[in-house]
């Protein structure tokens, strides 16, 4: 597996990952053998499946699979080692890449670019007081909040008698036919 990097612009670096088939396939291969052990296939015993069958059905899933987790393994160790600081997350740059997935004997090839944080030098800025305002709720408002909070957060049942601001849901018959219900408050 080889990784470089390259300064793309003042805040924007890219790190290439290249993965060999000598660095992906024996971790694909050892997926492969567990497949193998628990793929329930008619017409064979649990373990019995040949390999070649195996292969056939998810050798390039799960190569695929395999290449994914240690590119992204390497690009988080390059990142945690080299204490990168940036912004967002890193995008694969699809131009650039090259993945060949149908060929189990190539190198792919991530390019993945990164928008690093600025330096930021706060020497120059000049801070002014910032004023802290205190704000004071009477018992009203608390009460006013209180009771808003109960109606949106409320649940729906069945009462014997109807308030101010209750919910009334009834079917209407206007000269034998039935007319669509309106949700309306009282």
């Amino acid at each position: 597996m080889n990784l470089t990097t390259e300064n793309i612009a003042a805040q924007e670096l890219a790190i290439i990952i290249e993965i060999e088939a000598s660095d992906y396939q024996p971790a694909a291969e050892a997926e492969l053998k567990k497949y193998r052990q628990s793929a329930n296939i008619p017409g064979f015993r649990p373990g019995k499946v040949p390999m070649g069958m195996i292969k056939k059905m998810y050798g390039q899933s799960v190569t695929v699979e395999t290449i994914n987790k240690l590119v992204s393994e390497e690009l988080d160790k390059y990142i945690k080692e080299n204490n990168v600081q940036y912004l967002g997350e890193p995008i694969i740059n699809d131009d650039k890449t090259e993945i060949d997935w149908e060929n189990e004997n190539a190198t792919q090839k991530f390019y993945f670019e990164l928008g690093l944080k600025p330096e930021i030098s706060l020497e120059n800025v000049k801070f002014k007081a910032i004023k802290y305002y205190k704000i004071e709720a009477d018992e009203k408002e608390i009460e006013e909040e209180i009771d808003n909070m109960r109606k949106r957060y409320g649940a729906v049942s069945d009462v014997e008698e109807s308030v101010d601001g209750d919910l009334l849901v009834g079917t209407y018959i206007f000269k034998g036919e039935e007319m669509e219900a309106v949700n309306s408050s009282i």
